[in-house]
């Protein structure tokens, strides 16, 4: 138990709290609105209808219930990335240029030894799924560098809420879905990201990999927020009987950068059955 919650506590201050796409979101569609899905073709096929060719009540209540989701039915692989930020390195020199000017006057270090750490926010993650019905889902996301927590609910017919939460950052969304039938399923909302990020040097002993690292993503000193305002937009795609593409495109507005950015996610979602 020890050794676990060690690993657990170090990957979070390795995460590099990166936000990935909510894979609780897709229950925006699922349900009784979806289409059939391969159950409810196996029960058209293999029982009978009705003389005014209706599926029998006992029928429609398998159909209804092939639809529900349950924990681990289905398996995710999920990537997401956005531009880098111009003005990102620029905001933290100016934030940290105390520790930028004391770090300089060491031996072999430069001004260009300055970055940001993970300048695209590249992220790959498994979503886990861990409860899903048609109104609420929670999931969890273990990745490089990922280790976070997202759940939607739905508030109205159409609209959803999601919460996308990762170490010291997260995400909030709110949307409602467009459009759903057998072959797409669209949604469209806003989102608001608070991004933990930090300024590290790429030389010198403060940075070398170990228990320094670690020390250094936690360091108040050289962290700082990204805000980001902005749209969002789900498109849900079968690729086939049981693969589907989940796809985000978020463009939105850095409030403290004064920079536009385009946050973008691919997930690929099978039913195990």
């Amino acid at each position: 138990m020890k050794r676990f919650v060690t690993i657990l506590c170090t990957g979070l201050l390795l995460s590099g709290c990166a936000v990935t796409m909510p894979a609780s979101e897709t229950i925006m569609f699922e349900g009784e609105n979806r289409g059939l899905s391969k159950s409810d073709h196996l029960i058209q096929n293999n029982d009978h209808k009705n003389n005014d060719g209706t599926l029998a009540p006992h029928q429609k209540r398998s159909s209804v219930f092939s639809n529900i989701s349950f924990p681990f039915q289905k398996a995710f692989l999920s990537f997401s990335v956005r531009p880098k930020l111009q003005g990102e390195l620029g905001y933290a020199k100016e934030k940290f240029a105390g520790f930028i000017e004391g770090k300089i006057q060491e031996a072999d270090i430069e001004d260009e030894d300055f970055e940001i750490a993970a300048p695209l926010n590249l992220a790959f993650a498994v979503p886990l799924p861990i409860k899903r019905s048609q109104d609420f889902a929670v999931s969890g996301n273990i990745g490089l560098p990922v280790l976070g927590l997202d759940m939607t609910y739905r508030a109205f017919k159409n609209t959803y809420f999601t919460a996308n939460i990762s170490y010291l950052s997260g995400e909030l969304i709110a949307q409602r879905r467009l459009l759903l039938n057998e072959k797409i399923g669209i949604a469209l909302g806003t989102h608001y990201r608070l991004q933990r990020r930090w300024l590290r040097v790429l030389e010198g002993p403060d940075e070398t990999f170990g228990l320094s690292t670690i020390i250094s993503l936690v360091k108040p000193a050289r962290v700082f927020y990204n805000h980001t305002f902005g749209l969002r937009s789900v498109i849900y795609l079968p690729v086939s009987e049981n693969t589907y593409l989940h796809v985000v495109a978020a463009p939105g507005y850095v409030a403290n950068l004064n920079e536009f950015t385009f946050n973008m996610g691919l997930s690929l979602k099978y039913q195990l059955w």
